[in-house]
């Protein structure tokens, strides 16, 4: 099943911007999985649909910050 994640992201104070992810889910026996189709490496298991939905925008928040200090590390350094 393929649902639409929308996250705010803050660059800085003066700027926000919003996007959308697409989150691909599905249930395996008990547990439900899931992976964000546009930024490798963010996936995720949880019990129920709705933990795994903010599992998942948890993790997909978590990667976009890591990626941006990377990015910003590298222009300064």
């Amino acid at each position: 099943m393929k649902e639409a994640l929308r996250i705010a992201t803050v660059s800085n104070v003066e700027t926000s911007m919003n996007r959308e992810y697409t989150a691909i889910t599905k249930q395996i026996g008990e547990w439900w999985v899931g992976w964000i189709e546009e930024i490798p490496g963010v996936n995720c298991q949880e019990k129920t649909h709705e933990e795994l939905l903010k599992s998942l925008r948890i993790t997909l928040i978590e990667a976009l910050q890591f990626n941006h200090e990377e990015a910003s590390s590298r222009r300064v350094g």
